[in-house]
């Protein structure tokens, strides 16, 4: 079971995965700094609740693996585009975990919601120039960030 220092240790390592990928490194980084509540606030608001909102990330991804099968790039995108576009939740999304996980939690939607852009965006880039075999890989990485955040938090929701 992860804990504390290994969950924050696990998420800079994922953080700096993703990074390596992209070439805005620096605007990321300059990204990690903001709080959780100024990545909800970037948000548009919306009345789902968080569990919905998983639901729409979920759809996402599976119109990305639905498009690359298929070859279908206008899927891949418009998948891709659940994932980088989604609104906020409700309420702040960390109030499904108990006080004493809120500031960890907190810290990973901040890593995840980068990596799971950066996925996003190199999955839609590889499907526009028909690399459905580099589509496919980062959509792989895509899926197994989403099941690591799983992982390591759903023992915790209230």
């Amino acid at each position: 079971m992860i804990r504390g220092k290994s969950i924050s240790i696990l998420l800079l390592f994922i953080f700096l995965i993703s990074c390596s990928q992209d070439k805005s490194t620096q605007n990321q980084v300059t990204t990690l700094k903001r709080t959780a509540e100024e990545l909800v606030a970037s948000k548009k608001t919306s009345d789902m609740s968080y569990k919905q909102l998983m639901n729409i990330l979920n759809s996402g991804s599976v119109m990305v693996h639905q498009g690359i099968l298929i070859e279908n790039k206008q899927m891949v995108i418009e998948g891709a585009g659940l994932i980088l576009n989604h609104a906020a939740p409700k309420e702040n999304p960390w109030i499904i975990m108990n006080k004493q996980d809120q500031e960890e939690f907190k810290n990973s939607l901040l890593a995840y919601d980068i990596v799971l852009d950066n996925y996003a965006r190199a999955i839609a880039e590889e499907s526009k120039k028909e690399n459905w075999l580099e589509a496919s890989n980062k959509s792989h990485e895509l899926m197994n960030s989403c099941i690591v955040c799983h992982s390591m938090w759903k023992h915790k929701v209230k």
